[in-house]
């Protein structure tokens, strides 16, 4: 995903900041237990170590917080029409903008010979609008800094990436507003 720095800085901050945020307010984190790691056995020239036989006890894990986006999206959900307002217009146009199925996301998808490999496919967005947006944002994020979703030959709508970040950073910037007004509530799951 060719983004101008700039952009690519100003999307990066707003959604740094809107992390960090939804991390303090408890709410909208989960903690997380990562798994143990795997251990191997890993060969030097022939020498073998097998880590698992090692006097080393596996390190414990620690519980990690991560963004629950789920909350997120039921959150802005139940806002609705009232979080699409603080959006700006041309955002708005930009992420919903029939088919309503872009960004791409990954999925894995297994060649003839049974090997996994990601290809990037249109997903459609939720059908709330408000939810939709926050949707678009995350997936704009995740492409731009986890590697680009389109072979640059067969990008077929080339030279949109800088309108993307820019919107995605808008709806940062509006989920950050309200934030800070202590505007966004969690809703229970059903």
């Amino acid at each position: 995903m060719p983004v101008s720095p700039d952009k690519a800085y100003r999307l990066l901050k707003a959604f740094g900041m809107l992390e960090f945020q939804l991390k303090q307010t408890s709410e909208f984190f989960q903690t997380k237990t990562p798994k143990p790691p795997i251990w191997k056995v890993f060969k030097i020239g022939s020498f073998e170590i097998d880590v698992r036989l090692s006097a080393l006890p596996a390190p414990a894990p620690v519980p990690v917080v991560d963004v629950d986006w789920n909350k997120v999206d039921r959150a802005v959900a139940r806002l609705g029409q009232a979080f699409v307002a603080l959006v700006p217009l041309p955002t708005q146009r930009k992420l919903l903008a029939p088919p309503r199925n872009r960004p791409k996301r990954e999925r894995i998808e297994f060649d003839q010979t049974g090997r996994p490999r990601a290809t990037y496919q249109p997903v459609n967005l939720p059908h709330n609008d408000a939810e939709a947006l926050v949707v678009a944002m995350r997936r704009v994020r995740n492409n731009l800094f986890h590697g680009g979703k389109e072979d640059p030959l067969e990008e077929t709508y080339f030279g949109e990436d800088n309108d993307w970040a820019v919107a995605a950073a808008d709806v940062a910037d509006a989920l950050l507003d309200l934030l800070d007004r202590q505007l966004l509530r969690p809703v229970q799951a059903p």
